[in-house]
Protein backbone atom coordinates (compact mmCIF):
# COMPACT_ATOMS: atom_id res chain seq x y z
CA UNK A 1 0.00 0.00 0.00
CA UNK A 2 1.29 3.58 -1.16
CA UNK A 3 1.82 5.68 1.98
CA UNK A 4 0.72 9.12 -0.16
CA UNK A 5 -0.23 9.41 -3.64
CA UNK A 6 3.34 10.14 -5.05
CA UNK A 7 4.98 6.63 -5.62
CA UNK A 8 6.92 5.75 -3.01
CA UNK A 9 10.50 3.95 -2.07
CA UNK A 10 9.58 1.67 0.38
CA UNK A 11 6.99 -0.40 0.96
CA UNK A 12 5.54 -3.14 4.53
CA UNK A 13 5.66 -6.34 4.00
CA UNK A 14 3.73 -9.19 5.81
CA UNK A 15 6.28 -9.94 8.16
CA UNK A 16 7.15 -6.58 9.05
CA UNK A 17 9.87 -6.48 6.85
CA UNK A 18 9.66 -3.56 3.72
CA UNK A 19 10.80 -3.55 -0.12
CA UNK A 20 12.28 -0.80 -2.31
CA UNK A 21 10.35 -0.25 -5.38
CA UNK A 22 11.52 1.37 -8.61
CA UNK A 23 11.10 4.94 -9.64
CA UNK A 24 9.11 5.58 -12.47
CA UNK A 25 10.06 7.35 -15.40
CA UNK A 26 10.71 11.21 -15.02
CA UNK A 27 11.12 10.31 -11.15
CA UNK A 28 14.55 9.75 -9.13
CA UNK A 29 15.22 9.41 -5.88
CA UNK A 30 18.28 9.20 -3.35
CA UNK A 31 19.96 6.99 -1.09
CA UNK A 32 17.25 5.92 1.57
CA UNK A 33 14.71 7.46 0.16
CA UNK A 34 10.76 6.98 0.86
CA UNK A 35 9.67 8.73 -2.03
CA UNK A 36 10.43 9.16 -5.67
CA UNK A 37 10.85 12.79 -7.01
CA UNK A 38 9.82 14.29 -9.98
CA UNK A 39 12.13 15.66 -12.55
CA UNK A 40 12.44 19.20 -12.72
CA UNK A 41 12.26 21.21 -15.65
CA UNK A 42 15.41 21.17 -17.66
CA UNK A 43 16.03 17.16 -16.61
CA UNK A 44 14.34 13.98 -17.34
CA UNK A 45 14.69 10.25 -17.00
CA UNK A 46 13.73 7.93 -19.39
CA UNK A 47 14.11 4.67 -17.58
CA UNK A 48 12.22 3.63 -14.20
CA UNK A 49 14.38 3.40 -11.22
CA UNK A 50 16.86 6.74 -12.16
CA UNK A 51 18.71 7.68 -8.99
CA UNK A 52 18.91 11.08 -10.84
CA UNK A 53 17.66 12.92 -13.96
CA UNK A 54 19.29 13.54 -16.65
CA UNK A 55 20.16 17.52 -18.15
CA UNK A 56 17.97 18.14 -21.33
CA UNK A 57 21.22 18.69 -23.68
CA UNK A 58 21.39 22.32 -25.52
CA UNK A 59 19.07 23.12 -28.06
CA UNK A 60 16.38 21.24 -26.18
CA UNK A 61 14.40 21.70 -23.22
CA UNK A 62 11.18 20.11 -21.43
CA UNK A 63 8.76 23.30 -22.04
CA UNK A 64 9.16 23.89 -18.41
CA UNK A 65 7.39 20.67 -17.28
CA UNK A 66 8.52 18.39 -14.31
CA UNK A 67 8.50 14.75 -14.79
CA UNK A 68 9.54 14.59 -17.76
CA UNK A 69 10.83 11.20 -19.81
CA UNK A 70 12.31 13.27 -22.81
CA UNK A 71 13.13 16.34 -23.48
CA UNK A 72 12.25 18.60 -27.04
CA UNK A 73 13.55 20.21 -29.23
CA UNK A 74 13.49 23.46 -29.12
CA UNK A 75 11.74 25.21 -32.27
CA UNK A 76 12.61 27.01 -35.11
CA UNK A 77 13.20 30.80 -33.88
CA UNK A 78 14.12 29.52 -30.61
CA UNK A 79 17.59 28.27 -28.81
CA UNK A 80 18.33 26.65 -25.86
CA UNK A 81 22.03 27.89 -25.07
CA UNK A 82 22.86 25.39 -21.92
CA UNK A 83 22.25 21.69 -21.15
CA UNK A 84 19.20 21.59 -18.01
CA UNK A 85 17.41 24.47 -19.89
CA UNK A 86 13.79 24.77 -18.69
CA UNK A 87 12.34 26.34 -21.40
CA UNK A 88 13.33 26.97 -25.09
CA UNK A 89 14.42 31.19 -25.44
CA UNK A 90 13.36 33.13 -28.92
CA UNK A 91 15.54 34.27 -30.99
CA UNK A 92 16.07 38.22 -30.73
CA UNK A 93 15.46 40.60 -33.24
CA UNK A 94 18.60 40.69 -35.92
CA UNK A 95 18.61 37.08 -35.67
CA UNK A 96 17.34 33.62 -36.80
CA UNK A 97 18.22 29.49 -35.70
CA UNK A 98 17.70 29.63 -40.22
CA UNK A 99 15.14 27.78 -40.12
CA UNK A 100 16.57 24.55 -37.86
CA UNK A 101 15.16 23.46 -34.80
CA UNK A 102 17.16 22.60 -31.77
CA UNK A 103 19.56 25.67 -31.81
CA UNK A 104 21.84 26.43 -29.21
CA UNK A 105 22.38 29.69 -30.22
CA UNK A 106 20.38 32.49 -32.79
CA UNK A 107 22.87 33.52 -35.49
CA UNK A 108 23.24 36.90 -36.51
CA UNK A 109 21.24 38.13 -40.00
CA UNK A 110 24.27 38.53 -42.32
CA UNK A 111 24.58 41.98 -44.13
CA UNK A 112 21.89 41.86 -46.83
CA UNK A 113 19.04 40.47 -44.39
CA UNK A 114 16.92 40.75 -41.54
CA UNK A 115 14.95 39.94 -38.90
CA UNK A 116 12.41 42.47 -37.48
CA UNK A 117 10.52 40.40 -35.00
CA UNK A 118 11.63 38.09 -31.99
CA UNK A 119 11.31 34.46 -32.53
CA UNK A 120 12.28 34.82 -36.22
CA UNK A 121 12.88 31.32 -37.79
CA UNK A 122 14.61 32.66 -40.50
CA UNK A 123 15.95 35.88 -41.68
CA UNK A 124 14.16 37.92 -45.01
CA UNK A 125 15.74 39.31 -47.49
CA UNK A 126 15.77 42.81 -47.90
CA UNK A 127 13.62 43.81 -50.71
CA UNK A 128 15.13 45.53 -54.13
CA UNK A 129 15.28 49.53 -53.79
CA UNK A 130 16.62 48.81 -49.79
CA UNK A 131 20.03 47.35 -48.40
CA UNK A 132 21.34 46.34 -44.98
CA UNK A 133 25.23 47.12 -44.65
CA UNK A 134 25.74 45.10 -41.45
CA UNK A 135 24.84 41.78 -39.97
CA UNK A 136 22.27 41.35 -37.12
CA UNK A 137 19.77 43.88 -38.80
CA UNK A 138 16.11 44.09 -37.51
CA UNK A 139 15.11 46.45 -40.20
CA UNK A 140 16.12 47.22 -43.73
CA UNK A 141 17.20 51.09 -44.95
CA UNK A 142 15.39 52.36 -48.47
CA UNK A 143 17.75 53.61 -50.74
CA UNK A 144 18.49 57.79 -51.03
CA UNK A 145 17.03 59.71 -53.58
CA UNK A 146 20.01 59.04 -56.55
CA UNK A 147 20.80 55.89 -55.28
CA UNK A 148 19.15 52.36 -56.34
CA UNK A 149 19.57 48.67 -55.47
CA UNK A 150 18.49 46.60 -58.28
CA UNK A 151 18.29 43.11 -56.76
CA UNK A 152 16.62 41.56 -53.16
CA UNK A 153 19.52 41.13 -50.29
CA UNK A 154 21.52 44.56 -51.19
CA UNK A 155 24.14 45.46 -48.83
CA UNK A 156 24.76 48.94 -50.37
CA UNK A 157 22.81 50.95 -52.86
CA UNK A 158 24.68 52.24 -56.15
CA UNK A 159 25.05 55.41 -57.23
CA UNK A 160 22.91 56.80 -60.30
CA UNK A 161 25.38 57.75 -62.96
CA UNK A 162 25.27 61.79 -64.22
CA UNK A 163 22.58 62.48 -66.12
CA UNK A 164 20.19 59.94 -64.03
CA UNK A 165 18.79 60.15 -60.75
CA UNK A 166 15.95 58.31 -58.41
CA UNK A 167 13.47 58.86 -55.46
CA UNK A 168 14.00 56.95 -52.58
CA UNK A 169 13.61 53.67 -52.48
CA UNK A 170 13.95 53.35 -56.20
CA UNK A 171 15.09 49.94 -58.33
CA UNK A 172 16.33 51.69 -60.86
CA UNK A 173 17.63 54.86 -61.79
CA UNK A 174 15.88 57.22 -64.99
CA UNK A 175 17.27 59.55 -67.15
CA UNK A 176 17.15 63.61 -66.20
CA UNK A 177 13.90 64.73 -68.76
CA UNK A 178 15.18 66.86 -71.27
CA UNK A 179 15.84 70.38 -70.53
CA UNK A 180 17.43 69.56 -67.16
CA UNK A 181 20.50 67.60 -66.16
CA UNK A 182 22.47 66.15 -62.95
CA UNK A 183 26.05 66.66 -63.71
CA UNK A 184 27.33 64.40 -60.62
CA UNK A 185 27.29 60.54 -59.72
CA UNK A 186 24.20 60.04 -57.31
CA UNK A 187 22.23 63.20 -57.91
CA UNK A 188 19.19 63.41 -55.65
CA UNK A 189 17.17 65.31 -58.12
CA UNK A 190 18.18 66.83 -62.24
CA UNK A 191 18.43 70.49 -62.30
CA UNK A 192 16.47 72.25 -64.49
CA UNK A 193 18.77 74.22 -67.27
CA UNK A 194 19.57 77.68 -66.14
CA UNK A 195 18.29 80.60 -68.19
CA UNK A 196 19.90 81.25 -71.47
CA UNK A 197 20.79 77.47 -71.29
CA UNK A 198 19.02 74.38 -72.77
CA UNK A 199 19.12 70.74 -73.02
CA UNK A 200 17.01 69.13 -76.19
CA UNK A 201 17.94 65.39 -75.15
CA UNK A 202 17.02 63.13 -71.55
CA UNK A 203 20.02 62.19 -70.22
CA UNK A 204 21.97 65.22 -70.14
CA UNK A 205 24.81 65.63 -67.73
CA UNK A 206 24.98 69.54 -68.51
CA UNK A 207 22.85 72.28 -70.57
CA UNK A 208 24.22 73.91 -73.77
CA UNK A 209 24.56 77.68 -73.77
CA UNK A 210 22.37 79.40 -76.23
CA UNK A 211 24.39 80.28 -78.97
CA UNK A 212 24.96 84.04 -80.10
CA UNK A 213 21.82 85.40 -81.98
CA UNK A 214 19.63 83.34 -79.47
CA UNK A 215 18.48 83.41 -76.29
CA UNK A 216 15.90 81.60 -73.27
CA UNK A 217 14.29 83.39 -70.57
CA UNK A 218 13.54 80.64 -68.97
CA UNK A 219 14.82 77.83 -67.28
CA UNK A 220 14.58 73.91 -67.63
CA UNK A 221 14.20 74.61 -71.46
CA UNK A 222 14.82 72.21 -74.58
CA UNK A 223 15.41 74.84 -77.23
CA UNK A 224 16.62 78.36 -77.34
CA UNK A 225 14.97 81.38 -79.56
CA UNK A 226 16.38 83.25 -82.35
CA UNK A 227 16.50 86.78 -81.25
CA UNK A 228 13.76 88.83 -82.53
CA UNK A 229 13.88 91.46 -85.63
CA UNK A 230 14.77 94.67 -83.91
CA UNK A 231 17.18 92.83 -80.99
CA UNK A 232 20.53 91.03 -81.16
CA UNK A 233 22.74 88.91 -78.76
CA UNK A 234 26.22 88.82 -79.42
CA UNK A 235 27.49 86.65 -77.04
CA UNK A 236 26.47 82.94 -75.99
CA UNK A 237 24.66 82.40 -73.01
CA UNK A 238 22.15 84.94 -73.28
CA UNK A 239 18.67 85.05 -70.86
CA UNK A 240 17.42 88.18 -72.92
CA UNK A 241 17.96 89.38 -76.47
CA UNK A 242 19.94 93.29 -76.75
CA UNK A 243 17.63 95.85 -77.91
CA UNK A 244 19.51 98.21 -80.85
CA UNK A 245 20.32 101.44 -79.83
CA UNK A 246 16.71 103.15 -80.25
CA UNK A 247 13.65 100.73 -80.59
CA UNK A 248 11.42 103.00 -82.02
CA UNK A 249 13.74 104.06 -85.41
CA UNK A 250 16.47 100.70 -85.61
CA UNK A 251 15.96 97.02 -85.95
CA UNK A 252 17.61 94.25 -88.22
CA UNK A 253 15.95 92.86 -90.95
CA UNK A 254 16.51 89.09 -89.99
CA UNK A 255 16.17 87.08 -86.71
CA UNK A 256 19.25 85.48 -85.19
CA UNK A 257 21.45 88.54 -85.16
CA UNK A 258 25.07 87.97 -83.25
CA UNK A 259 26.13 91.79 -84.02
CA UNK A 260 24.77 95.18 -82.54
CA UNK A 261 26.43 96.46 -86.23
CA UNK A 262 23.10 94.37 -88.05
CA UNK A 263 20.85 97.15 -86.46
CA UNK A 264 19.58 99.24 -88.87
CA UNK A 265 17.82 102.62 -88.79
CA UNK A 266 18.44 106.71 -89.40
CA UNK A 267 21.62 108.35 -88.28
CA UNK A 268 22.17 111.98 -88.44
CA UNK A 269 25.19 113.89 -86.95
CA UNK A 270 25.31 117.72 -86.62
CA UNK A 271 27.44 120.29 -84.96
CA UNK A 272 26.87 123.24 -83.64
CA UNK A 273 29.56 125.90 -82.72
CA UNK A 274 32.23 123.06 -82.70
CA UNK A 275 29.80 120.86 -80.64
CA UNK A 276 29.18 117.42 -82.15
CA UNK A 277 25.90 115.25 -81.61
CA UNK A 278 24.22 112.69 -83.61
CA UNK A 279 20.17 111.85 -83.59
CA UNK A 280 18.20 108.76 -84.33
CA UNK A 281 14.53 109.77 -84.04
CA UNK A 282 13.19 113.33 -84.55
CA UNK A 283 13.96 116.82 -82.42
CA UNK A 284 13.62 120.41 -82.76
CA UNK A 285 17.25 121.74 -82.35
CA UNK A 286 17.90 125.29 -80.90
CA UNK A 287 20.75 127.31 -82.88
CA UNK A 288 22.07 130.05 -81.37
CA UNK A 289 22.17 133.32 -83.07
CA UNK A 290 25.54 133.63 -84.14
CA UNK A 291 25.97 129.81 -84.66
CA UNK A 292 25.30 127.68 -87.94
CA UNK A 293 23.98 124.36 -87.48
CA UNK A 294 26.07 121.21 -89.90
CA UNK A 295 24.13 118.34 -90.55
CA UNK A 296 25.25 115.24 -92.22
CA UNK A 297 22.99 112.14 -92.89
CA UNK A 298 24.65 109.60 -91.98
CA UNK A 299 22.61 106.70 -92.08
CA UNK A 300 18.96 107.43 -94.46
CA UNK A 301 17.25 110.10 -95.64
CA UNK A 302 16.37 113.17 -93.47
CA UNK A 303 14.22 116.77 -93.58
CA UNK A 304 14.87 119.61 -91.46
CA UNK A 305 11.82 122.23 -90.94
CA UNK A 306 11.53 125.25 -90.41
CA UNK A 307 9.07 125.35 -87.49
CA UNK A 308 7.24 128.68 -88.70
CA UNK A 309 6.10 126.75 -92.07
CA UNK A 310 7.24 122.86 -91.44
CA UNK A 311 5.68 122.10 -94.25
CA UNK A 312 6.46 124.22 -97.08
CA UNK A 313 10.05 125.56 -95.79
CA UNK A 314 12.05 122.17 -95.98
CA UNK A 315 15.60 120.91 -96.74
CA UNK A 316 16.14 117.14 -98.06
CA UNK A 317 19.01 115.57 -96.82
CA UNK A 318 19.80 112.60 -98.99
CA UNK A 319 22.22 109.36 -96.91
CA UNK A 320 25.73 110.87 -97.08
CA UNK A 321 24.43 114.47 -97.84
CA UNK A 322 26.57 117.34 -95.40
CA UNK A 323 23.97 120.74 -95.42
CA UNK A 324 24.34 124.11 -93.33
CA UNK A 325 21.42 125.82 -91.86
CA UNK A 326 20.49 128.42 -89.60
CA UNK A 327 18.38 129.14 -86.57
CA UNK A 328 16.67 129.68 -84.89
CA UNK A 329 14.87 126.37 -84.83
CA UNK A 330 15.27 123.70 -87.22
CA UNK A 331 13.30 120.42 -87.04
CA UNK A 332 14.79 117.53 -87.62
CA UNK A 333 13.28 114.09 -88.82
CA UNK A 334 14.52 110.98 -90.56
CA UNK A 335 12.43 109.84 -93.18
CA UNK A 336 11.46 106.62 -91.96
CA UNK A 337 8.62 105.62 -94.43
CA UNK A 338 9.55 103.72 -97.99
CA UNK A 339 13.53 103.82 -96.49
CA UNK A 340 13.21 101.77 -93.50
CA UNK A 341 9.86 100.29 -94.10
CA UNK A 342 7.97 99.54 -96.86
CA UNK A 343 3.96 100.16 -97.01
CA UNK A 344 2.65 97.15 -97.79
CA UNK A 345 -0.78 98.41 -98.79
CA UNK A 346 0.87 100.40 -101.65
CA UNK A 347 1.64 97.06 -104.08
CA UNK A 348 3.59 95.39 -100.62
CA UNK A 349 6.15 98.47 -100.99
CA UNK A 350 6.54 98.87 -104.78
CA UNK A 351 7.53 102.62 -103.88
CA UNK A 352 10.47 101.45 -101.69
CA UNK A 353 13.73 103.10 -101.63
CA UNK A 354 15.79 101.92 -98.98
CA UNK A 355 19.73 101.77 -98.53
CA UNK A 356 19.93 98.21 -97.21
CA UNK A 357 22.10 95.87 -99.05
CA UNK A 358 21.09 92.00 -97.53
CA UNK A 359 18.82 90.10 -97.40
CA UNK A 360 16.28 88.44 -94.68
CA UNK A 361 19.74 85.62 -94.35
CA UNK A 362 22.19 88.33 -94.03
CA UNK A 363 23.64 87.64 -97.38
CA UNK A 364 24.77 90.29 -99.96
CA UNK A 365 22.62 91.34 -101.95
CA UNK A 366 23.71 91.04 -105.93
CA UNK A 367 20.64 93.73 -106.39
CA UNK A 368 19.08 96.63 -104.80
CA UNK A 369 16.41 95.79 -102.21
CA UNK A 370 13.17 96.82 -104.33
CA UNK A 371 10.08 95.25 -105.22
CA UNK A 372 8.90 96.96 -108.75
CA UNK A 373 6.74 94.25 -109.48
CA UNK A 374 4.48 94.20 -105.92
CA UNK A 375 5.34 90.73 -105.37
CA UNK A 376 3.44 89.81 -102.18
CA UNK A 377 7.18 89.40 -100.08
CA UNK A 378 7.92 92.72 -100.61
CA UNK A 379 10.97 94.48 -100.56
CA UNK A 380 13.66 91.37 -102.24
CA UNK A 381 16.78 91.39 -104.05
CA UNK A 382 19.05 88.65 -106.04
CA UNK A 383 21.11 86.82 -103.97
CA UNK A 384 22.79 83.46 -106.00
CA UNK A 385 20.02 83.71 -108.56
CA UNK A 386 17.23 83.56 -105.84
CA UNK A 387 14.58 85.99 -105.14
CA UNK A 388 15.33 86.84 -101.37
CA UNK A 389 12.84 89.17 -99.07
CA UNK A 390 15.63 91.33 -97.54
CA UNK A 391 13.41 91.75 -94.13
CA UNK A 392 12.26 94.73 -94.80
CA UNK A 393 9.21 95.62 -91.76
CA UNK A 394 5.83 97.15 -92.69
CA UNK A 395 5.21 101.09 -91.80
CA UNK A 396 3.05 102.15 -89.49
CA UNK A 397 2.97 105.29 -89.98
CA UNK A 398 1.54 106.95 -93.08
CA UNK A 399 -0.60 103.39 -92.96
CA UNK A 400 -2.45 102.97 -89.28
CA UNK A 401 -1.82 107.08 -89.28
CA UNK A 402 -1.21 109.92 -90.79
CA UNK A 403 1.64 111.79 -90.68
CA UNK A 404 2.66 115.87 -91.63
CA UNK A 405 0.88 116.80 -94.03
CA UNK A 406 -1.21 113.53 -95.17
CA UNK A 407 0.52 113.57 -98.30
CA UNK A 408 2.35 110.46 -97.39
CA UNK A 409 -0.77 108.63 -95.98
CA UNK A 410 -1.31 105.25 -97.78
CA UNK A 411 -4.03 103.41 -95.45
CA UNK A 412 -7.29 101.98 -96.14
CA UNK A 413 -9.81 104.46 -94.32
CA UNK A 414 -12.23 105.56 -97.00
CA UNK A 415 -15.22 107.41 -95.04
CA UNK A 416 -15.05 110.94 -94.54
CA UNK A 417 -16.58 112.57 -91.41
CA UNK A 418 -19.47 115.10 -91.86
CA UNK A 419 -20.83 117.65 -89.91
CA UNK A 420 -22.90 116.84 -86.84
CA UNK A 421 -20.43 113.65 -86.51
CA UNK A 422 -22.00 111.56 -89.69
CA UNK A 423 -19.84 109.80 -91.96
CA UNK A 424 -19.82 109.09 -95.27
CA UNK A 425 -18.42 107.13 -97.86
CA UNK A 426 -15.71 108.47 -100.35
CA UNK A 427 -16.38 108.77 -103.86
CA UNK A 428 -13.46 106.62 -106.37
CA UNK A 429 -10.82 108.92 -107.07
CA UNK A 430 -11.60 107.72 -110.76
CA UNK A 431 -15.08 108.75 -111.04
CA UNK A 432 -16.62 112.50 -111.14
CA UNK A 433 -19.63 111.40 -109.90
CA UNK A 434 -21.50 112.92 -107.81
CA UNK A 435 -18.62 115.29 -107.57
CA UNK A 436 -16.80 116.11 -110.17
CA UNK A 437 -12.62 117.20 -109.93
CA UNK A 438 -9.43 117.35 -111.06
CA UNK A 439 -7.44 114.96 -108.78
CA UNK A 440 -7.73 111.33 -110.65
CA UNK A 441 -4.91 108.60 -110.48
CA UNK A 442 -2.20 110.13 -113.23
CA UNK A 443 1.02 109.20 -113.14
CA UNK A 444 2.18 111.98 -110.85
CA UNK A 445 -0.58 111.97 -108.26
CA UNK A 446 -0.26 108.03 -108.13
CA UNK A 447 3.47 108.73 -107.64
CA UNK A 448 3.05 111.91 -105.41
CA UNK A 449 0.02 111.29 -103.11
CA UNK A 450 -1.21 107.55 -103.26
CA UNK A 451 -4.06 108.12 -106.05
CA UNK A 452 -5.08 105.18 -107.43
CA UNK A 453 -8.87 103.27 -108.63
CA UNK A 454 -9.97 103.49 -105.31
CA UNK A 455 -11.72 105.22 -102.54
CA UNK A 456 -9.18 105.53 -100.09
CA UNK A 457 -8.31 108.99 -98.14
CA UNK A 458 -5.25 110.96 -99.69
CA UNK A 459 -4.28 114.40 -99.56
CA UNK A 460 -3.41 115.56 -103.13
CA UNK A 461 -4.16 119.50 -101.98
CA UNK A 462 -1.55 120.19 -99.26
CA UNK A 463 -1.89 123.45 -99.90
CA UNK A 464 -5.42 123.73 -98.64
CA UNK A 465 -5.70 120.96 -96.46
CA UNK A 466 -2.88 118.86 -94.18
CA UNK A 467 -4.65 115.69 -93.30
CA UNK A 468 -6.47 113.11 -95.46
CA UNK A 469 -9.51 113.78 -97.15
CA UNK A 470 -11.83 112.64 -99.62
CA UNK A 471 -14.59 113.63 -102.07
CA UNK A 472 -17.89 111.93 -100.75
CA UNK A 473 -20.80 109.98 -102.16
CA UNK A 474 -23.20 112.33 -100.33
CA UNK A 475 -24.48 114.81 -103.03
CA UNK A 476 -24.91 117.47 -100.60
CA UNK A 477 -21.47 117.44 -99.57
CA UNK A 478 -18.05 117.61 -101.91
CA UNK A 479 -16.08 116.30 -99.51
CA UNK A 480 -14.50 116.09 -95.61
CA UNK A 481 -11.76 115.08 -93.79
CA UNK A 482 -11.17 111.77 -92.89
CA UNK A 483 -10.77 110.68 -89.29
CA UNK A 484 -7.07 109.12 -89.31
CA UNK A 485 -5.33 109.43 -86.05
CA UNK A 486 -1.93 111.67 -86.59
CA UNK A 487 1.00 110.04 -86.49
CA UNK A 488 3.14 110.73 -83.12
CA UNK A 489 4.84 109.28 -80.04
CA UNK A 490 1.53 106.40 -79.16
CA UNK A 491 2.53 104.98 -82.85
CA UNK A 492 5.47 103.17 -83.80
CA UNK A 493 7.30 104.23 -87.14
CA UNK A 494 7.15 99.91 -88.69
CA UNK A 495 6.09 96.26 -87.23
CA UNK A 496 7.62 93.39 -88.22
Amino acid sequence: KQWYQRRVAITAGKNGTTTCSLCAAGNYSEPNATVCNMCMPGLFSNTTGSAECTKCAAGSSTESLRGSTNCTLCTAGHFAARAGSPSCDPCAVGTSTEDKAGADKCPLCEAGFFAKDTGSSSCDSCPAGSYSDSTGSSACTVCAAGTVSAAPASVTCSLCAAGTTSPVNSTACTDCGAGSFADKAGSPECSPCAAGSYADKTGSVDCTDCVPGSYQDQTGQTVCALCAQGSYQDKKGGAVCKSCANSRTYTTYKTGSISEDACQGPLLNYTIAGEASQLTDNATVPVPESSTLVLTAVSGNWIARNPSNPYTETVLLMQGDKKTLKGPKVILEPLMTNIFCYKDTEGHGARFAGYQDKDIKGRQCESPCRNTESLPIGPHCQVQNETSPCGIPQCIWDVECSAGDGTGYRGLVNKATLEGGRSATCQRWDKDYPHAHTFHPTTYNTAKYGIGNDNTCRNPDPRNIQKPWCYTTDHWTRFGECSVPECGAAFDYFKH
